[in-house]
């Protein structure tokens, strides 16, 4: 299947923005409407605690996702776990949950054959792409490019497309030798390392259970008591849940909630049983707009689809934005295409809580950024009220 790379999602940008001060007294009000909550994202970069305690403390995030994926060490994972639950004392209705890398597939070790962590790919350039193993055993010229990654993506034929950074980068498949695959890119574009690889459908045929995250809660069990939440990301159904289930409780003694993180088109088509069963349910837009887009599927079409499903089974369902994705390059408003996702998720999706993600990565940005994005909503509602008012 031939996949043009207008039709995917737009390459993720820092804001240009400056750091929020740290003589400030007090934060200013976020201008939420009624029925709008933040999940903000928080990662190794929060060292000394600041900007984490600030953000916490206000009453419209109702959420803090950690992303396991981001920590390369256990003990500073568990250590920060530790600190934002001792945080949490400030905002009552705040919960903390852990977001597990599942089976996702992501660049890796790109210094061992590009002798740089981050390489800058070109549209026309051949890549050659396979685990490290399989690369060893492949010879090639001095100007391919080698993206080295986790693990197998299985048998993709030639004119296939190999997504990474939620469709930032696409590679052509063009052949197959060993267990590796030459390519052709579409795009300019930089890869750094970690960064996550997609192939359509692949997700909905790996187990979203993996050893690796049950080991890791193994590690962190001192830790899991300051927990309020396990995400079990590309959940697949309702038996994914309940396996995960039995699993946390027969091997670490967690009976806490379990947040599903739909992002695969079987998790869309099964999100009634899977909002039954888990305590929350996340949509997890990234991965989920690559398998979208193959097959030209609307993005707010499956977000109102999984929010009704929860609706019908009363649980809450966080929605992820993707706003980072618009505000790049030093701009101060929101593009017309997300200021319209926004205004429609207004709509259809109440109570509306939106999980950020980039947009609160980095510390020196998150201040500003979720006060912007607060005020964009503002502005928005009043608009989709006004469109309600006037449709009845």
């Amino acid at each position: 299947m031939t996949v043009e790379c207008r039709g995917l999602p737009i390459p993720i940008d820092d804001f240009a923005v400056g750091y929020f001060p740290r003589e400030a007294a007090s934060l200013p009000r976020l201008s939420l409407p009624a029925g709008v909550k933040f999940w903000v994202t928080l990662g190794p970069q929060y060292r000394h605690g600041y900007v984490a305690n600030e953000l916490l403390r206000m009453p419209q995030v109702c959420g803090a996702r950690i992303n396991a994926s981001k920590f390369l060490d256990v003990e500073h994972l568990s250590s920060f776990i530790l600190a934002l639950g001792a945080a949490k004392g400030r905002n009552s209705n705040l919960e903390i949950c852990l977001d597990l890398n599942g089976p996702k597939r992501r660049v890796v070790q790109l210094e061992l054959f590009n002798g740089s962590a981050t390489i800058e790919v070109r549209s026309g350039d051949r890549v050659l792409l396979g685990t490290c193993n399989d690369l060893s055993a492949v010879a090639r010229r001095k100007d391919d490019v080698v993206v080295p990654i986790s693990d197998e993506i299985g048998i993709l034929s030639a004119g296939s497309v190999i997504f990474i950074s939620d469709g930032w980068a696409q590679l052509r498949v063009e052949g197959r030798e060993g267990g590796c695959f030459w390519c052709r890119a579409l795009n300019d574009t930089p890869i750094p390392n970690g960064r996550g690889v997609d192939v359509f459908g692949l997700y909905d045929r790996l187990d979203p259970i993996v050893a690796a995250d049950l080991r890791l809660l193994k590690l962190l069990r001192p830790a899991l008591n300051s927990l309020d939440a396990i995400c079990l990301s590309f959940t697949r159904s309702h038996d994914d849940l309940e396996k995960f289930r039995v699993l946390l409780e027969s091997e670490l003694g967690w009976t806490g909630k379990i947040v599903a993180k739909i992002e695969t088109l079987g998790g869309v088509a099964n999100a009634l049983q899977i909002a039954q069963s888990a305590d929350q349910v996340l949509i997890g837009r990234g991965d989920l707009a690559v398998q979208a887009a193959v097959v030209n599927r609307d993005m707010l079409t499956i977000e109102e689809t999984v929010h009704s499903a929860c609706c019908r089974a009363a649980k809450e369902c966080i929605i992820g934005t993707r706003v980072a994705d618009s505000l790049g390059d030093g701009r101060d408003a929101l593009d017309q295409h997300e200021q319209y996702r926004l205004f429609r998720e207004l709509q259809f999706a109440r109570p509306l809580v939106l999980m950020l993600a980039h947009e609160t990565s980095d510390p020196a940005r998150a201040m500003q950024n979720v006060m912007r994005l607060a005020d964009c909503i503002a502005v928005l509602n009043a608009g989709a009220a006004a469109a309600t008012a006037s449709a009845n």
